[in-house]
């Protein structure tokens, strides 16, 4: 029993608990909400209430909220649209703002939060300040002055790669903490992927099983491997729209096209009237529409709207649920093409370039 209790705890799965409680000038006697909302938000983004408490002469307390893992939540006042985000740690954090500006409120009790303001007060933001004047000369100069629009591109250019040498500076110096995860997310398209395999391996063990660093973990291990051609992809589990579920290896075909996708995606809803002749012409094709939405009603309601007649599914986790980010869904819309045997026939295959991977008997 003790063996498990510590793999357990080292794999991240030990439920911790923390008591959330502070005063928001002007809150009076009203409701509040603690959510999962970051300090900025992607239109993809799926809101999640946790919890709600009704305050009283300003004051509130969420008792004993339980968590798995380190995070973002967010406080929220009912009929507001602003919020206050922090890092959720175990222990009891303290709230004090004020009603009408209560994202500039003051947190205490999470030695997480305070890492990660120290980050943005000390690295992140001293970026920008120093790199916003130089951002707006080359707007200004981009199309009269060529010479002055690459002299302050090039400044850019040098704050870039000194803010990219801190990130690392910072990740080594912090790498048991959750701010270093974020960061490494952040930059893991400026490095090369042996520098990312570096970062990611002095990750603690805890924050490298983070929800939060799937696509890392993927990116990190097999992700090139995951690409190749003649690559087996394995039998993920799929949950229909009506609740039924379904396996990969159960979906029978010639071919089998998996096209990631999102009800907020324009270019993936338009692409739609070309898949649907591509679809009626090829019977042998079984396409499998993955949606990326966190929200499952707008899946479910985009899917009906535009009657998609092939296969729909989706785990509501974005592209950090496992079946995107073993294929890295960066953007959509993204297309794969298997054979019978759930093997990839290309990657990234686009609309207009299906017809040159079909047999043509078949086609």
């Amino acid at each position: 029993m003790v063996l498990i209790l510590i793999l357990i705890s080292c794999m991240g799965y030990l439920q911790e608990t923390v008591t959330i409680s502070g005063k928001i000038i002007g809150l009076g006697n009203s409701k509040i909400y603690l959510g999962n909302k970051p300090n900025g938000i992607s239109k993809g983004f799926h809101y999640i209430k946790y919890d709600s408490v009704n305050s009283k002469n300003d004051v509130f307390e969420f008792k004993n909220v339980k968590f798995n893992e380190i995070a973002f939540y967010s406080i929220q006042v009912e009929g507001s649209q602003a919020w206050l985000s922090f890092l959720i740690d175990k222990g009891h954090i303290r709230i004090c703002a004020k009603k009408d500006s209560i994202y500039l409120g003051k947190i205490s009790g999470s030695s997480e939060n305070d890492l990660y303001s120290y980050y943005r007060k000390n690295l992140s933001y001293s970026f920008y300040q120093a790199t916003q004047k130089n951002f707006d000369s080359i707007d200004k100069y981009r199309q009269i002055d060529t010479s002055k629009f690459n002299l302050y591109n090039k400044l850019n250019e040098k704050f870039e790669t000194i803010f990219l040498s801190k990130q690392k500076e910072f990740i080594r110096e912090y790498h048991n903490n959750f701010v270093s995860l974020i960061i490494l997310k952040d930059i893991e398209k400026q490095i090369s992927e042996d520098s990312l395999q570096f970062y990611f391996n002095l990750l603690s063990f805890e924050l490298q099983n983070n929800s939060k660093a799937t696509e890392l973990k993927y990116r990190t291990g097999n992700f090139s491997k995951n690409m190749l051609v003649g690559n087996t992809v394995p039998d993920f589990p799929f949950k229909e729209i009506n609740g039924k579920e379904d396996k990969l290896y159960n979906i029978s075909g010639h071919y089998k096209l998996i096209v990631f996708w999102a009800s907020w995606c324009g270019p993936c809803l338009a692409e739609l009237p070309d898949l649907k002749k591509f679809y009626a012409k090829n019977q042998n094709v079984a396409i499998i529409s993955f949606s990326i939405d966190y929200d499952k009603t707008s899946w479910i309601k985009s899917s009906k709207e535009n009657h998609i007649p092939w296969y729909s599914f989706s785990d509501s986790m974005g592209p950090e649920g496992e079946f995107a980010a073993y294929f890295n869904v960066q953007q959509i819309p993204l297309m794969v093409l298997l054979d019978s045997d759930n093997k990839i026939i290309k990657y990234d295959v686009k609309a207009n370039e299906l017809k040159n991977y079909i047999q043509p008997e078949k086609y």
